[in-house]
């Protein structure tokens, strides 16, 4: 099995980011579930019964509320539905006010037992509507990304850093920030959990790097001015000098292959040429030998001393790729995949392991299903 992977099986295993997220998010909600939890009844309640709905439009309608959303009731275990389930709920606020005095048995379903014989946690309270914006407002970049991360017809490992990127330096500005509690309280307990899949490039695989490096907009030198922000000049240095021998080593086996397979079809199409005749052949050679052209071979011998003047400088097409400058980073619709297709003859080694390093999904559970 091992003789049959690639690079002795060192990028077979990946965890599944969308699910190291989900982990994170449910960390830092942990200590914050009163609000939710108030949210969530209230949700519970007008859509127990068509009645109770009823109610609820009469209460949208008397508070002047434009909006098309409609309610939805969470999963608790899921963070993204409880997400969706807050996005939704907070436009509706000053409805669920209004029903404390238009509908009698709003209130009176806070004080009857359920079936664990507690009381619901609620109404919300402006306080709690507040948490709910709150929460909203920084949990939309954890929802966002988990739909990058978890996308099936879209190239997704070379969106894995920028995530990264995007996730960390929120956490860590705002763990430095004075200002809400709830808020700080929740972001360091998420920034635990980052830490300890995340923090440490020991515990990720390289190819989620290699695939950034392979984005012609972004080469080495984006994961080179990140690592610089976040590390030491020694850890950088290190961190770097993996990467790149990542690649060289994808490299190296692919160049492998493919000579293997040059080889095989140099010997195949030989093979068919030997078919000819030796009255054929010997037409041949006395045909080449009448048109010998000293200076095509002059200017043949100095192409094969630029060739190797080339190589000298510049040893493989991982060189010849980073050297060359970028992509505009900001470029609309850029179609990474079609780069390298077209990129392909001059690339023909380094263009079938972007090829592969591209279809490697950076999630295990599809964009519209709710994360376990």
């Amino acid at each position: 099995m091992k003789e049959s992977c690639i690079v002795g099986c060192e990028f077979l295993h990946n965890r599944c980011c969308a699910h190291i997220l989900n982990l994170i998010v449910l960390d830092g909600l942990k200590d914050i579930h009163e609000s939710i939890a108030k949210v969530r009844n209230v949700v519970r309640y007008a859509k127990s019964s068509p009645k109770r709905f009823e109610k609820f439009l009469e209460a949208v309608k008397d508070a002047n509320i434009q909006s098309k959303s409609l309610l939805s009731l969470d999963v608790p275990t899921r963070w993204n539905s409880t997400y969706l389930m807050l996005e939704e709920a907070e436009k509706f606020g000053r409805a669920f006010d209004r029903m404390v005095i238009d509908d009698e048995q709003y209130m009176n379903y806070f004080e009857e037992p359920n079936g664990n014989g507690k009381k619901p946690k609620g109404p919300p309270r402006s306080l709690d509507w507040e948490n709910a914006r709150l929460l909203c407002k920084f949990l939309r970049l954890f929802y966002e990304a988990t739909l990058h991360f978890s996308g099936s017809l879209i190239v997704t490992s070379n969106s894995y850093f920028h995530e990264l990127v995007g996730i960390q330096n929120e956490l860590y500005k705002l763990c430095n920030l004075d200002g809400d509690s709830l808020l700080k309280r929740m972001v360091e307990g998420m920034k635990m959990k980052y830490e300890k899949y995340w923090r440490n490039i020991e515990r990720m695989i390289l190819l989620l790097f290699v695939a950034v490096v392979l984005d012609p907009r972004y080469k080495m030198k984006y994961i080179v001015y990140w690592f610089n922000k976040w590390y030491a000049k020694p850890k950088v240095e290190s961190m770097v000098e993996k990467v790149r021998g990542a690649i060289d080593r994808l490299y190296a086996y692919y160049a492998i292959e493919f000579e293997t397979a040059s080889a095989s079809a140099s010997v195949s199409a030989s093979g068919s040429g030997s078919c000819m005749t030796s009255d054929v052949a010997s037409s041949s050679m006395s045909s080449a030998s009448d048109t010998h052209d000293p200076w095509k071979s002059a200017v043949e011998e100095f192409q094969h001393h630029l060739a190797q003047e080339d190589n000298g400088e510049c040893k493989t097409e991982v060189d010849q790729y980073l050297l060359e400058a970028s992509e505009p980073p900001c470029a609309l619709g850029f179609d990474i995949l079609g780069w390298w297709r077209v990129n392909s003859s001059k690339y023909k080694i380094l263009s079938h392991v972007a090829r592969d390093v591209m279809a490697v999904p950076m999630s295990t559970v599809a964009s519209k299903q709710p994360l376990a």
